[in-house]
């Protein structure tokens, strides 16, 4: 079905399941993965038009460039029936013959920008946020949960595959910072139950990092389950032994002393967290060098443990030089 009576209200959730809503009612109809993938592109990508001859070779990338461009044109006659474009004063794609755009002033909601600025609002001011303000990205945060694009693959289309994946990367890193600092924010209220309850999440996003165990052990004592965080605490060891062969750092087993004992700190320690420049916070934007693959490492080369702040400065050195910024690293240390 197509509707866009004046300035109809689209919403776009590609966060987990994809789903889009025009004006509260669901949008049917997609024919392919590929209008779907096209529609999240350009919404995910709005600052700027794309030219048609790129996406056809984005999306049909083994199709001779006429047929890839026949393609493309249809997809986006189907997009622009469903989303009523045709008949809109303010439309959500703008076409011309060489490029296309969403339309950035049309009048849409897209969970994507709203976890990006949910994120940087928690990031920058978490001791001086109030009590509803951390609610109100409570609720941001659980309604941009789930994982980039869940359930559409184009196993024919590396290119795009590449920009999916990566921008799953970062997204899930923008979700753990502000599960962080939801963590934080209502830690320093003494809502230690609603403060644990997003450091579970946290956990659940990232089951190896240190600081989201040590977290939720912190707050399992502070809520008096003391025998609760020195069952975590060894089940998270058994993990590490099973999975990595590894041991918990120094500052979680400072951390159970502490619970041991009773002589928790009354002030948050904060996590150190290298500096992270404005435009290494900015999505990934196409192309793309071919750096990541979706297959999982094999267990013989497990990532590495206890290095949490030499991996987030080889990140932002990574990000740089995705935003063509890159310089040298050298990596040095001994065998094994």
């Amino acid at each position: 079905w197509s509707y866009n009576a004046g300035m109809a209200h689209l919403s776009i959730s590609l966060l987990g399941e994809f789903r889009t809503t025009l004006d509260g009612r669901p949008i049917t109809g997609y024919h392919s993965d590929k209008g779907r993938a096209l529609l999240a592109y350009l919404a995910v990508e709005s600052e700027q038009a794309h030219r048609r001859a790129r996406l056809a070779g984005l999306l049909w990338p083994d199709w001779p460039e006429r047929a890839a461009r026949t393609y493309l044109r249809q997809a986006l006659f189907d997009l622009r029936q469903l989303l009523g474009d045709r008949d809109a004063a303010t439309p959500f794609l703008i076409a011309t013959y060489h490029t296309i755009q969403f339309n950035p002033q049309s009048d849409h909601a897209l969970d994507v920008t709203a976890l990006i600025e949910a994120s940087d609002r928690a990031s920058k001011a978490t001791s001086s946020l109030t009590r509803a303000e951390l609610e109100r990205l409570r609720q941001v945060a659980e309604r941009c949960a789930g994982d980039f694009m869940e359930g559409v693959f184009l196993e024919d289309c590396s290119a795009y595959e590449e920009w999916q994946l990566l921008t799953r990367e970062r997204l899930r890193r923008r979700q753990f910072e502000l599960l962080r600092a939801l963590a934080d924010g209502f830690e320093h209220f003494g809502d230690f139950r609603q403060a644990l309850s997003q450091a579970w999440l946290r956990v659940e996003l990232e089951p190896f990092l240190h600081q989201a165990h040590g977290q939720a052990i912190r707050l399992l004592a502070r809520t008096g389950e003391s025998g609760a965080a020195l069952a975590h605490y060894r089940r998270y060891c058994r993990m590490l032994e099973e999975e990595l062969g590894a041991a918990p750092d120094s500052a979680i087993t400072s951390l159970i002393d502490q619970v041991r004992t009773g002589r928790l700190p009354s002030e948050i320690e904060p996590e150190i967290v290298a500096p992270r420049s404005d435009a290494a916070r900015d999505m990934p934007r196409f192309p793309l060098p071919a750096l990541l693959s979706t297959a999982k490492p094999p267990r013989s080369r497990p990532p590495f443990v206890a290095r949490e702040t030499e991996l987030a400065q080889m990140a932002v050195h990574l990000e740089r030089a995705l935003d063509s910024q890159g310089k040298v690293v050298f990596v040095r240390g001994d065998a094994g």
